[in-house]
Parts: structure tokens; sequence; C-alpha cells
């Protein structure tokens, strides 16, 4: 196995691994009256309401719970994509790479103008614009641009 395989292999299991554990966080420290988890069975609830209370003290990490799993799926979602562009260069690229994070930046801009419903966080433009900056950090060290 060469060694850009084996990065590629890693760079999909720390993707996979973000992206489950900020759905676990998600799932276990979020209120049970998000629509969502009305499709949930009741066994998976039972589990995850068990999960709950045993890691009872975590509650207190409000930025474990609201901010923390946004983070991780920015960072998975810029992994995949660094993957699929890893060939390409130029605005492609960028377009592909970043639209989703600044997306996702600029809807929680406009809650605070109100001008999109949901409550304003700052650590949620934090979560989702430092991986743009370490991703853009490492493609300029990389020559990537």
């Amino acid at each position: 196995m060469t060694s850009i395989v084996r990065h590629k292999i890693l760079l999909i299991c720390i993707s996979t691994l973000c992206l489950f554990t900020g759905g676990a966080i998600y799932l276990i420290f979020r209120p049970r009256t998000l629509y969502m988890f009305s499709y949930i069975p009741s066994q998976i609830m039972e589990w995850l309401d068990t999960t709950k209370y045993c890691l009872h003290n975590v509650e207190k990490l409000e930025f474990l719970i609201y901010n923390m799993p946004a983070g991780l799926w920015t960072i998975s979602y810029i992994i995949l994509m660094q993957l699929i562009m890893m060939d390409t260069r130029g605005i492609n690229r960028i377009l592909w790479i970043y639209s989703l994070p600044l997306c996702l930046t600029l809807v929680e801009i406009l809650q605070l103008s109100k001008v999109v419903p949901g409550t304003f966080d700052i650590l949620d433009i934090v979560v989702y614009v430092i991986p743009i900056i370490v991703s853009i950090l490492i493609d300029i060290r990389h020559e990537k641009f």
C-alpha cells in the first residue's frame, strides 16, 4: 500500500470519526423536544437517555453540547471535500471545499440581524471559521491553490 493510499485512508477515518462523534454528542445531549427525536425508535431513545444520565456532569459543558458537533461536522466536510478535490486547483477547489462552511457562517450572522430565524452564537462562527483557516493554511503549505 502506497503512502498516498494510507494518507487517504487516514483522512477518511478522521472525517468519519468527526462525523460520528459530532452526531453522538448531538443525539445524547440535545433536548428531546427537538422534532428530529420523534423519528427515533423508543429503544434507541431509552439508550440515549441512559447514556445522557450516566454522563450528566457533561451537561455543564455547553460548548461541547451546542457548538462542538457543528465544528466536528465542518471538519468532516472539509476533509472529505479535500479528498474529493485533491487533484483540482483554483477557484473550483475553493468553491467546493469552502462554500458550505462559509454559507453556515453567513446564516449564523444573519441570525444576529434576525433575517434568519434562530439563535445567534458567536461560538458557532468560531467552530465554522477555524477549520476553514486551518485548511487554507495547510493548502498554502502544500501549494494546493
